[in-house]
């Protein structure tokens, strides 16, 4: 069977992740444990890790969609 290119896989849930972030650099490294800061995470798990130590994550963050078929066919990076 061919590899195809899938989603990222988020290092704390591991489950695909359907809408890339950034947040700047300050934010990342208030909100993430060292031990996931090199990962990739999902959404829904870097809220909650930002929550949790009661970070601001809302200024600066950017998204995108990353849609299945984009993957499938070889728009995404």
């Amino acid at each position: 069977m061919p590899c195809r290119a899938t989603r990222e896989i988020c290092r704390v849930c591991w489950r695909p992740s359907a809408v890339g972030f950034t947040v700047p650099d300050r934010v990342w490294e208030a909100a993430v444990h060292p031990e996931f800061r090199e990962k990739v995470l999902c959404l829904a798990c870097f809220t909650v890790l930002a929550d949790e130590r009661l970070v601001d994550w809302a200024d600066g963050i950017e998204f995108w969609p990353v849609p299945a078929v984009q993957m499938l066919d070889g728009v995404a990076a």
